[in-house]
């Protein structure tokens, strides 16, 4: 197959070999650095055969600057290597010149619970709340506004977590009501292990083509039981019907994703993130919110006969509506 991509040259940026059979499915990965922001034109094709009809796939995407994420570090600890955040960050921030295609287009900013109430969160597309004690109905709100406005939340938990506090706060935020810890902190410890991943889930799909590792190779000692909501979905869980990983959104047009994690994102109920695996899962969570966020905005990439909702802000409804082509400077009533 042969990847081309650009603004008016389609420019060739790659090309791979596959074994496609009749009426299969596979993938092939193909990356590229856009030079600058703007809004580009693809298309994918494969060597002409018997039916030409769908060896070509044409789409429209947009060059954006890098996803900022937030990370919210509710035990910052006397070092960086000590606190909550560490692994989150070297997992989401390029430290070498290997870094993944998703890896390099994140910028991310760690802060305490107090500086996030100064940071203005319009620069930001993902927050982690990493083990974050401190709860208020201001960080609440603040949490809430962010996510209807189309953008992702995280939450982890740890030590510093009281159910019923987050329970109470966070209320409808939350994909899952806490219930207690499960496990124990010092003396023998009974581990656990990924027994349940939604491998049709986009965050879990490329782990299912066996890329990228194996989740099952962490262990788990330490986690909350949960009393997962009707509305949100399961996407990990530890063997024996545990939840670890709850998706859940609010039920508000174009409104964000949320994510609820029943362990640490750092070592102290887990070693998850001594893991290779954990880099990439949590690049493909960022991304995934990421990308649900821009779905929702005008200019997002439709297919021909594809019914296309828009939804309108207050006031009076227009007259008329365009769909205006700026690559080409057309517009069509």
């Amino acid at each position: 197959g042969r990847f081309q991509i650009g603004k008016e040259s389609q420019e060739k940026v790659g090309q791979g070999f596959m074994d496609l059979k009749a009426a299969r499915e596979t993938t092939k990965d193909f990356f590229y650095n856009f030079p600058e922001e703007g809004t580009y034109l693809g298309k994918v094709e494969i060597q002409e055969d018997n039916l030409p009809s769908d060896n070509r796939f044409y789409f429209i995407t947009e060059a954006s600057k890098k996803i900022k994420v937030l990370l919210v570090d509710g035990h910052p600890g006397i070092s960086a290597f000590s606190s909550e955040t560490f692994y989150l960050s070297l997992s989401l921030s390029p430290t070498t010149s290997e870094v993944s295609p998703i890896q390099s287009s994140l910028a991310v900013k760690v802060v305490t619970v107090d500086e996030f109430f100064r940071e203005k969160l319009d620069d930001f597309s993902v927050v982690f709340l990493a083990n974050v004690g401190k709860v208020t109905s201001s960080l609440t709100g603040r949490l809430t506004g962010f996510v209807r406005e189309g953008r992702g939340v995280v939450f982890s938990l740890g030590d510093n977590v009281n159910p019923q506090e987050y329970n109470l706060v966070f209320g409808d935020l939350l994909p899952a009501e806490l219930i207690e810890v499960k496990g124990k902190a010092k003396g023998e410890k009974e581990l656990k292990t990924i027994g349940f991943q939604d491998f049709a889930h986009p965050v879990l799909k490329v782990f299912g083509r066996g890329k990228e590792g194996d989740l099952t190779r962490a262990s788990f000692y330490r986690y909350f039981a949960t009393r997962v909501k009707p509305s949100a979905k399961i996407v990990l869980g530890l063997a024996g019907d545990i939840p670890l990983l709850i998706e859940g959104e609010l039920p508000y047009p174009g409104a964000g994703k949320v994510f609820l994690f029943t362990s640490t994102l750092d070592r102290d109920w887990n070693n998850l993130p001594a893991k290779p695996v954990f880099l990439p899962l949590l690049q493909r969570m960022v991304d995934y919110m990421a990308l649900c966020t821009s779905r929702g905005e005008p200019g997002s990439a439709f297919l021909v006969g594809e019914e296309i909702r828009y939804e309108l802000g207050p006031g009076a409804l227009p007259s008329s509506v365009e769909i205006i082509n700026t690559l080409r400077g057309k517009s069509f009533p």
